[in-house]
């Protein structure tokens, strides 16, 4: 029996010559079996410190199987896969092999945990070599055993992010700076990607669809060596894989994303001057593209509705007209003099102001009462006129 050294802490293991070589968990093994040969109270003991109910009935599975199983096991087949996708903690003898037999016995080994379960994005052998070690720790002889299939099993930790439809993701401590970055790095490389495959891709709208949990990686361009997927007309929703350089080599993540083609909105045929009263000939339709920063809603879409209007900026050929560009034209000026109505009722008191801001009809400005300096917010009635509601 020679020493094993575990983390900080040293035990003794009784099998370690014949330790396989592969990457499975040694140190949550030799745990379970210095815990299964210690007195029940100090198992118990251990089991409390590690707070885990997976170790617990992990342990209490490491006790050796009666001699009425062992005796049966002459009828059970085993045959490793040659890869497998788990989505527990711990990953068990039914994950990575086909067992064949007594029915009755089956039951009683197909959930023998082997050990943890790889995390996310990584993936764990496990050859033939541990499946031999660890039957050999419950007491199980694995010349009793009838193997077949491959020599190692491939486990690979199952993607449980679900699709992107009706999902609200939790928020996390990440800053909204951080999901922004990693959504312009994604749609850039999703956007080159559909270049190659549609003339009209340029102009498209790519909104991507991250898990927080995949954010700071995917933030890093250089991360992104691949692109595969999406399907013909590649608008609406598509699906995209991605192959991604990780610490542990390159991974495959799966991407939604939505892709929408630009809405065709009102814009300038040549540049237009603040100021300037919207005509028809001054209009053509234009395509709204994400580097113009607006949204179908912002825009005009409707000749008859923009027609007549003073632009209130001046704006430049090909460049979207906005609601917020565009007013009523201003029949009052800053520093005119104006008719100052104050309503109440059936009652009108009027007096002479000076208005402080210019305007059209409906708009409302903020004009002086002449002599008194007082300040009033009225609407442009007409002409000259003002219109200050009393309440």
């Amino acid at each position: 029996m020679r020493p094993v050294r575990i983390g900080f802490r040293y035990c003794f293991h009784p099998y370690h010559h014949e330790a396989p070589r592969s990457n499975r968990s040694v140190e949550a093994i030799a745990w379970w079996n210095l815990v299964s040969r210690l007195t029940p109270a100090v198992g118990l003991l251990i089991c409390g410190m590690l707070s885990s109910s997976v170790f617990a009935q992990a342990i209490e599975s490491m006790k050796p199987h009666s001699p009425m199983v062992q005796s049966s096991l002459g009828s059970i087949r085993l045959a490793l896969k040659p890869k497998t996708e788990c989505s527990r903690n711990i990953v068990e003898l039914g994950d990575i092999a086909d067992l064949s037999g007594s029915e009755s016995i089956l039951q009683s080994i197909r959930s023998l945990p082997l050990g943890p379960a790889p995390i996310q994005g990584r993936q764990q052998t496990w050859s033939r070599e541990d499946v031999r070690y660890l039957l050999k720790l419950r007491g199980i002889d694995d010349q009793t055993v009838r193997w077949a299939g491959e020599e190692a099993c491939q486990v690979v930790r199952l993607n449980t992010v679900p699709s992107p439809k009706n999902v609200e993701y939790l928020a996390t401590d990440l800053p909204p700076q951080a999901t922004t970055i990693a959504e312009r790095t994604v749609s850039s490389v999703i956007a080159a990607y559909l270049k190659s495959k549609s003339s009209d891709a340029a102009s498209w709208m790519i909104k991507p669809v991250i898990p927080p949990e995949d954010v700071k990686l995917l933030s890093q361009r250089s991360a992104i060596r691949g692109i595969a997927g999406g399907t013909e007309p590649w608008t609406g929703e598509q699906q995209f894989q991605l192959k991604v350089l990780t610490p542990q080599g390159e991974q495959a993540y799966r991407i939604h994303a939505v892709i929408q083609t630009p809405s065709m909105v009102l814009g300038a045929v040549g540049p237009l001057a603040k100021g300037h009263v919207i005509s028809d000939s001054d209009l053509k339709l234009v395509r709204l593209t994400p580097v113009m920063k607006a949204s179908e809603e912002d825009c005009y879409v409707d000749t008859a509705a923009l027609v007549g209007k003073e632009l209130r900026r001046s704006i430049s050929t090909g460049q979207p007209i906005l609601h917020a560009d565009t007013g009523p034209v201003r029949t009052i000026q800053a520093r005119d003099l104006v008719e100052i109505q104050v309503v109440a009722g059936a009652l009108v008191a009027k007096t002479a102001g000076r208005a402080l801001q210019s305007g059209g009809i409906d708009e409302v400005i903020e004009v002086e009462v002449v002599g008194s300096k007082k300040r009033l917010a009225a609407r442009i009635a007409e002409g000259n006129v003002v219109e200050v509601i009393a309440r």
